[in-house]
């Protein structure tokens, strides 16, 4: 949208009538680092929404948002050699 929100809304296709109509699922104003759908089969249904800041699950009748704790530290390990045309592994 025009404040760069996230929305996610689904649509149904009816083959009879070749058209869309409005889904069981529909959130608006999620994160806005959210771009990862992970669909959850049924009996449960719904989606898995991952975001920058939280992960959120929806359906129909359910909403659900946990906030992600921000990792503080990132500690990495391990030796490389550079050179302008390549990166070396050691």
């Amino acid at each position: 949208d025009n404040k760069d929100a996230r929305h996610v809304k689904t649509y149904e296709v009816v083959l009879k009538d070749k058209d869309f109509v409005e889904g069981p699922l529909s959130q608006n104003n999620l994160d806005n680092g959210a771009g990862l759908l992970i669909p959850v089969p049924m009996p449960l249904g719904g989606v898995i929404i991952i975001g920058e800041q939280t992960i959120v699950y929806c359906s129909a009748s359910v909403f659900k948002a946990i906030p992600i704790r921000p990792v503080s530290t990132c500690l990495s390990f391990g030796h490389a050699m550079f050179s302008c045309r390549f990166f070396v592994p050691i």
